[in-house]
């Protein structure tokens, strides 16, 4: 988009150790940086290699999420390496002219790890892809997901979960509640998208779901590997939206379920309520009653308005605004001249 608005833009290759258990550590860039105004980098995992080239290009720098450092649960979970190289990028961030964050939450944690962060803090809300995430019909999207396999009746309620499967998403908390409206509602299913992240956080989300008497590929289906459109088609085969999660960054499937025109019900934790607004139903993410209670409400109809009002919370997230956001703070950048100006 920038080169359509008459910027050159370069893209730069970085430096990667060829030890494996450093492999997404960067090293440096291959090319000199010295005739350009200033360089962007597309997130925060990778700015370490600003510690190892001169300080000679302002740098912005986007963060999307700092759960590895912010959260309990994901420093808990966190690999020997993981914890320490996110600290490491963190740390880089300082280097930058400025730091763009995707969320008002994201800026105010930012603000905790490092006085002269808070200075180069802006905050750009990411956009959606209107084009792949739209309303679509719900008994055709239906159709085309029993075709590729899925177990799903028209008659079923349907609620999608998009996501890993970290502690912080506390998924043991969703299927509590969705085993509450299964009790009520026997045609209900979840749809659960997305990897888990690690073969120990299946087992647990399969431990949770035998507590719960819930029946793998039945009550809850496992999709993985999916496409953006096959995501979108999924939303709008689908009833309703939810997750539990204790921290979020920015909560992307919240933001495409509704441009899908879906309910929405989730935790009013992190991100989400800045993103969901008005267009959502918000529950205490410990509170699995009060999830099944809401879910059981849109399944009877009681919050329909909310089709009307997601579509319209997700007309405000437009990447083409978010892009010219993101260059208005690479113009500041650049005019304050290099780093060790600012």
């Amino acid at each position: 988009m920038w080169r359509e608005w008459g910027h050159e833009v370069i893209s730069l290759s970085a430096r990667r150790s060829r030890l494996p258990v450093l492999r997404n550590v960067l090293w440096g860039l291959e090319s000199p940086v010295s005739n350009l105004d200033a360089m962007f980098l597309g997130d925060l995992h990778g700015a370490e290699l600003l510690f190892f080239i001169a300080n000679e290009v302002p740098t912005v720098t986007m963060v999307y999420d700092i759960g590895g450092i912010d959260c309990a649960e994901d420093r808990a979970e966190a690999t020997l390496l993981s914890g320490p190289v996110l600290q490491l990028s963190l740390s880089a961030a300082s280097r930058c002219a400025r730091v763009v964050s995707i969320s008002n939450f994201t800026t105010q944690r930012l603000q905790r790890y490092g006085p002269g962060l808070a200075s180069k803090l802006s905050t750009v809300h990411i956009g959606v892809d209107r084009r792949v995430f739209y309303p679509r019909d719900r008994r055709g999207s239906r159709a085309a997901l029993r075709r590729s396999g899925l177990p799903l009746q028209d008659d079923d309620f349907v609620a999608i979960y998009v996501g890993a499967e970290y502690a912080r998403k506390n998924l043991t908390r969703l299927i509590e509640a969705f085993a509450m409206l299964k009790a009520r509602r026997p045609h209900a299913k979840l749809l659960k998208v997305g990897a888990a992240h690690s073969p120990a956080a299946r087992a647990q989300t399969k431990a949770a779901m035998e507590r719960s008497g819930l029946v793998p590929g039945g009550d809850i289906i496992f999709v993985e590997d999916v496409d953006d459109n096959e995501l979108a088609g999924l939303y709008s085969g689908s009833d309703v939206f939810v997750t539990a999660s204790k921290y979020e960054g920015f909560g992307l499937p919240l933001l495409e379920a509704m441009a899908c025109g879906l309910p929405c019900v989730v935790s009013n934790a992190g991100a989400l309520p800045e993103v969901g607004g008005d267009a959502a139903l918000y529950v205490d993410p410990d509170d699995a009653m009060g999830f099944a209670d809401l879910m059981e409400e849109v399944a009877l109809s009681q919050h329909d308005d909310l089709v009307g009002r997601a579509l319209d919370r997700a007309a405000e997230f437009d990447w083409q605004k978010t892009s010219g956001a993101i260059l208005q703070v690479l113009q500041i950048a650049a005019a304050h001249g290099s780093v060790s100006q600012l």
